[in-house]
């Protein structure tokens, strides 16, 4: 995360966000970074909302909200389901989830739905990857 401040002196920060898919810068300019950076700490787990900007077809950066990943009202302990197209579940791939979920344990399951046109598996993942 870089913390910026504008020539009138308001701050703002550009995030790199990432997933196991890439990266992305996030900017936040004055007027959300105020009501949001306080959710903005490395390695923190956040949900991010906004307008993508692409130049020439390639995603450059992502202008939104964010606010700490959390269970949604009411949703109680139902697992956390990821759905990930079944021809990116390579056995790498799966390792760097299983390394990412163990660095973040908690309370709640997680499933794995491998997607494929047609077909959809649930699989319950380990209790040491909650």
């Amino acid at each position: 995360m870089q913390r910026k401040v504008t020539r009138n002196g308001s701050q703002w920060a550009i995030v790199s966000v990432e997933d196991l898919s890439g990266a992305i810068d996030a900017l936040f300019f004055p007027q959300i970074y105020t009501a949001v950076g306080h959710a903005l700490t490395e390695d923190a787990v956040v949900v991010v909302r906004g307008g993508l900007n692409r130049r020439d077809e390639i995603p450059t950066d992502l202008r939104g909200r964010a606010h700490p990943a959390r269970p949604h009202p009411g949703r109680g302990r139902r697992p956390v389901v990821l759905s990930v197209d079944v021809h990116r579940c390579t056995p790498p791939r799966v390792e760097q989830l299983k390394e990412v979920l163990a660095a973040a344990p908690g309370a709640t399951e997680v499933h794995l739905r491998p997607t494929q046109t047609g077909r959809s598996t649930v699989m319950r993942l380990d209790d040491g990857l909650r």
